[in-house]
């Protein structure tokens, strides 16, 4: 296990014993092949620690909950499909995440 994929499940262990519904809110996480198809047509590639993190969890289906304070961890493909609107509509590329 990496470093990043340590401290994740550290926090996982948080939020189980302090906030169950965000636990019960992360959906299982997506393998290679299936990140790889949801980004295929991205105009950049992910680093490695992207990769891995959605292949710990695909963010959340909860809406109303959160990661960090405010932050909702977004799914993949709603990560994805937010960078495509804010491009398309304000001219330019947020970073991704």
């Amino acid at each position: 296990m990496s470093e990043l994929t340590d401290a994740l499940d550290r926090i996982f262990k948080c939020l189980q014993r302090h906030k169950q519904l965000y636990v019960s809110s992360l959906q299982a996480g997506l393998s290679c092949e299936e990140i790889e198809e949801k980004v295929k047509d991205l105009p950049f590639h992910l680093t490695r620690e992207v990769y891995e993190l959605y292949q710990w969890r695909n963010g959340m289906i909860d809406e109303d909950s959160s990661f960090f304070y405010d932050y909702r961890f977004l799914p993949l493909e709603e990560a994805v499909e937010v960078r495509k609107i804010v491009s398309d509509n304000y001219g330019f590329v947020l970073p991704f995440g």
